[in-house]
């Protein structure tokens, strides 16, 4: 087995994974093989990040018997279940149709990362390519040029990628090399048809608004480019720019996120910051029918761990795992049982260990740390995952999904990737 493995060290890592990955006739024992190799072992580590493809012991158990002490592996992947509106193609499952329940999209397996946006939807595999499916306007690598054409299933959409987010009209990608590439148009008027190109070095974090974007540099300072709605949302107080601009007040930015309108991030220290249109009080402030020019912190919060911005409403989670919501309460996308704008962060009663949370146009989505998934809000067109189309004005669990890792909400259609054993 030693010679054995030795061979396998002088393959490159990701032909040693897609032969574990896809091996049907060794199955364990080649895995135990190259695992066994010190090189390999290292190559697979440092390349963790990326593929999500995880090796794990059983939780360092070391079992023991009469005869001998085994050791027992396990190696598990990723898939992706789409549900909602398929009006474009956008589920990924070969036909226009919505789809009320999750349905697995085939042939693809080790999903790393989600993006969601109103007609196009993609993601990353653990080889570092990002797929998408959808309508293909205005996003293919901002062609101005491209055919409005809807993919049905996912087609390569560019190599050597880590994350892909979609906005309106306009995607960004960030690379292997950490290089964001943003592409698209923004409803700028009188500049509807151009089509910009951004290149920028040493990114860490990128999200896409309505018709903007927001990133977090290596640094961890935070830069918008875009348009801006009543000179807000980019939180710099210019009409619009075409190049990113920096955010000059706020330093240690951890994570970031941007409604259509409206931009929320978090830094070192877990306070949450907002900027933008606040016209339903999504940016949680006490206020209604306003904007804000410049971030400014929702008092009183802080040990923030994540947020999201839906269309026109937020939601985080706090340092205890509760989830506060506040904006437009519109179909019950806030989840207090009602249909009530909130311009103040309020805790959704009953739900404690919340790990991941995603905002969409109209509807939300949790996943609690047992790795479950609930949805709320508008359900018209089968986006809440239930069976049924009445909106959700209260989180409601998806029945039989576990081990759930991570959860995106579009416009009107939910997507997420799974954990499962191969």
């Amino acid at each position: 087995m030693e010679s054995e493995s030795n061979l396998w060290s002088l393959l490159p890592v990701d032909v040693v994974h897609h032969m574990i990955l896809n091996s049907r006739i060794r199955g364990m024992d080649l895995m135990r093989v190259c695992w066994s190799n010190p090189i390999i072992r290292r190559k697979c580590m440092a390349k963790n990040e990326i593929l999500f493809m995880k090796i794990l012991e059983r939780e360092h158990e070391i079992v023991s018997n009469a005869e001998h002490r085994k050791r027992y592996i396990r190696l598990i992947t990723t898939r992706l279940w789409t549900f909602g509106s398929g009006d474009h193609g956008q589920l990924g499952h070969g036909d226009n149709k919505n789809h009320l329940r999750p349905k697995m999209i085939e042939s693809f397996r080790g999903i790393t990362h989600v993006s969601s946006s109103s007609s196009m939807n993609g993601f990353v595999i653990y080889s570092s390519d990002s797929y998408t499916f959808g309508n293909s306007k205005f996003v293919r690598y901002g062609d101005p040029d491209v055919e409005d054409i809807d993919y049905s299933v996912p087609v390569l959409y560019y190599m050597g990628s880590k994350q892909v987010n979609f906005g309106v009209r306009h995607a960004a990608i960030i690379d292997v090399n950490d290089k964001l590439l943003i592409s698209g148009r923004f409803d700028v008027p009188g500049d509807e048809q151009e089509t910009h190109t951004v290149r920028v070095d040493r990114v860490k974090q990128v999200a896409c608004g309505g018709q903007h974007v927001a990133f977090i540099d290596s640094e961890d300072r935070i830069w918008t480019v875009g348009a801006n709605f009543r000179e807000s949302q980019l939180g710099v107080g210019n009409a619009r720019t075409k190049v990113p601009v920096m955010i000059p007040s706020i330093r240690n930015v951890k994570q970031v996120s941007c409604g259509f309108s409206h931009t929320a991030f978090i830094d070192s220290q877990g306070h949450i910051w907002t900027v933008g249109d606040d016209y339903y009080g999504q940016l949680g402030h006490g206020r209604i029918g306003s904007m804000t020019v410049k971030p400014a912190a929702i008092q009183n919060f802080r040990g923030i761990r994540q947020v999201s911005c839906g269309e026109r409403h937020t939601a985080f989670i706090d340092s205890n795992g509760c989830v506060w919501t506040f904006g437009n309460g519109g179909n019950g996308r806030l989840g207090h049982g009602d249909l009530l704008d909130r311009s103040v962060p309020t805790m959704i009663e009953g739900f404690m260990n919340i790990k991941q949370i995603s905002c969409g146009y109209n509807h939300t989505a949790l996943i609690d740390t047992q790795t479950r998934v609930w949805t709320f809000g508008h359900a018209h067109k089968g986006q809440l995952g239930h069976e049924y189309q009445f909106d959700q004005l209260r989180p409601k669990m998806i029945q039989g999904f576990q081990n759930v890792e991570r959860v995106e909400c579009g416009y009107d259609c939910t997507m997420f990737i799974q954990t499962i054993d191969l």
